[in-house]
């Protein structure tokens, strides 16, 4: 029986860790813009594109209005681009949008019922961020009551869509579920599969570990690709989200 363990920062389901994590995948590293900048050719192509009704430029563009990244800030038109995005059916758009709503962030009122019905429109359309903050927020009771399976579902929801960050919460959970071995033998497997994609979560939970490589090289999975401890070593050690 899975159920929620207290987990070190990485795997944290907190409100601003959610946050941090939703929008670093989507915005990178951009630096702010400063006011008055002109567009570039990439903005520009992407409002185009915006009003021609291709919903994932909607989105991308909020981001850059949200982050100042070669445009100015721009509170009220990134969440109203958002909007339009999630309208459009596209998923990203409505769990950006979600989450201003979790957080209440840049002057919309914080609305977790609000978010929560954008969370859902944008995991049933096939988006991995919508699961899985859906499932930060039923794992930890906001807004939702708590449910740890409901949680796991929706984070196996977002693994399965290719997400190496619902993989590593997935994995974090049945580790520390009820120290059933093949629990902790289903969570190895899942960081594994986040260290193989480049993603320094499954390397750092695994360095430390010595045993469950060896373990992973007996089986099936691991003999399908080549597994080099050292390369893992190699990996950055800092929680990444």
């Amino acid at each position: 029986m899975l159920h929620t363990m207290k987990a070190d920062r990485c795997f944290s389901p907190s409100i601003i860790a959610v946050a941090f994590c939703a929008f670093a995948i989507v915005m990178g590293c951009s630096r702010a813009a400063p006011a008055g900048k002109q567009s570039s050719s990439e903005t520009a192509t992407l409002n185009a594109e915006c009003n021609q009704g291709m919903y994932l430029a909607c989105s991308s563009l909020g981001t850059k209005y949200l982050a100042g990244t070669e445009v100015a800030k721009d509170d009220s038109r990134a969440p109203a681009l958002f909007q339009r995005s999630c309208d459009g059916g596209n998923a990203q758009g409505c769990a950006l949008l979600g989450l201003m709503y979790q957080m209440g962030w840049r002057g919309l009122p914080k609305d977790i019922a609000r978010a929560l019905q954008l969370y859902r429109t944008a995991c049933d359309g096939g988006g991995n961020m919508g699961c899985y903050n859906l499932g930060a927020l039923h794992e930890t009771g906001n807004g939702v009551a708590q449910d740890a399976a409901i949680a796991v579902s929706l984070y196996q929801r977002a693994c399965d869509g290719g997400s190496f960050r619902g993989c590593a919460k997935l994995g974090w959970m049945y580790w520390n579920a009820d120290q059933l071995a093949e629990d902790r033998a289903r969570a190895a497997r899942l960081f594994r599969r986040v260290c193989d994609g480049g993603d320094a979560r499954g390397c750092s939970f695994l360095a430390p570990r010595t045993h469950l490589v060896k373990e992973l090289r007996r089986t099936k999975h691991a003999q399908s690709r080549s597994f080099d401890p050292g390369a893992m070593e190699a990996m950055p050690k800092a929680a990444l989200c």
